[in-house]
């Protein structure tokens, strides 16, 4: 691979109701950079080159220079425009699917931010870690296909999905391995095993994870002490939250709300 970083253009949140507030759905266009979006609710649909894709929280959407698309309203997302001249970036690139859909998000969507956190920032190599960033999200978009294709990775688990549903709505409560065993209808060891072997991942991780992304956004969001944020996420005491919040992201909740301001 060569030096060249890919150039961002554009990155943050979009509305499609504050473009066409009226219109049904969007004008047909030629897409001129590469187009990397996930979408934040639920509802409408998306083509590219005439192929549909119903719009669900999670999706993530990759249109390349040339693709003409076009979208059913109405829709939110995060998205970022960026070029890539290096040409083994431009490969990769260029082998991703158009729609995906990964039942375990988080980590993608910390990325889309961590690109538009470092774009808003005044230090001059901020960018620099912005391609980072976009590359680390590139990457694990192949990486997720490679583990699916292979058999590594199967999300089509009924148990396991049901489990993720479960610990999505409840990961603010004092939720236990045993508590969604139970509602899966499987045995505590039995769960866990199919648990990791889908997710790479413990159940206790996997919580932890949604926990501490939850309290990052409150953290750079608003002004609540860190104990009332660590109670609202679900932990059981502001001591481990500090402590698994320092091992996830390597600092304590008080440097990481002095890092700068949320903004989806």
């Amino acid at each position: 691979m060569g030096n060249n970083l890919p150039k961002i253009y554009c990155a943050g949140f979009y509305d499609s109701k504050k473009h066409f507030n009226e219109a049904k759905i969007s004008p047909e266009r030629r897409v001129k950079y590469y187009e990397i979006e996930m979408f934040c609710r639920d509802g409408g649909s998306s083509f590219i080159n005439g192929q549909r894709n119903i719009i669900e929280k999670g999706n993530i959407l990759v249109a390349k220079p040339g693709d003409m698309r076009c979208s059913k309203l109405h829709f939110t997302a995060k998205y970022i425009h960026f070029e890539a001249d290096d040409s083994l970036i431009a490969e990769l690139l260029d082998s991703l699917s158009a729609f995906y859909r990964f039942d375990f998000t988080e980590e993608f969507e910390d990325l889309f931010d961590e690109v538009y956190r470092c774009i808003l920032s005044e230090n001059k190599y901020a960018m620099i870690l912005a391609s980072a960033k976009l590359l680390e999200l590139i990457y694990k978009l192949k990486s997720e296909t490679l583990m699916i294709e292979s058999g590594k990775r199967n999300f089509n688990q009924s148990p396991i999905l049901k489990a993720v549903n479960y610990i999505t709505f409840h990961y603010t409560e004092n939720i236990s391995t045993h508590d969604i065993a139970k509602h899966c209808g499987m045995s505590v060891s039995y769960f866990h095993k199919k648990f990791v072997e889908a997710n790479g991942i413990t159940p206790n991780e996997y919580i932890n994870k949604l926990r501490i992304s939850e309290a990052k956004k409150m953290l750079l969001s608003g002004n609540e002490p860190v104990s009332i944020i660590a109670e609202k996420c679900g932990f059981n005491s502001q001591a481990y939250f500090t402590y698994c919040f320092k091992k996830s992201e390597d600092t304590s909740p008080l440097k990481y709300r002095n890092s700068g301001k949320y903004i989806i």
